[in-house]
């Protein structure tokens, strides 16, 4: 299944960007022809993200809905993402849990 979202990945379109203040969102458009993955519906996965002006740093978590890649969040842990701010390191990286994920739908 994490393959698959490699997949969809690799042939999705950004099709918006939104600054929320202490985050963003990132949302995708997945071409028709590229098969969806099961279970549907799926939020998680994790990383701690070091940030060029947000002391605290930040995290973020990958949301798939109708079994394509819908939506990517980054998020300051307090402190503001501006359009300035850059991703300096990632570490402690959790990929999307399917197994926990399919038994709690």
């Amino acid at each position: 299944m994490l393959r698959q979202l490699r997949a969809q990945y690799a042939r999705a379109s950004i099709v918006a960007v939104e600054l929320s203040g202490a985050g963003f969102f990132v949302d995708f458009a997945v071409p028709s022809d590229v098969a969806p993955v099961d279970p549907a519906d799926l939020v998680g996965g994790t990383a701690h993200l070091e940030l060029s002006d947000v002391p605290s740093g930040a995290g973020c978590v990958l949301f798939v809905s109708d079994g394509y890649l819908s939506q990517f969040e980054g998020y300051t842990y307090s402190g503001v993402w501006t359009p300035e701010t850059r991703v300096l390191s990632i570490r402690d990286v959790t990929a999307l849990d399917v197994a926990r994920d399919r038994s709690a739908g």
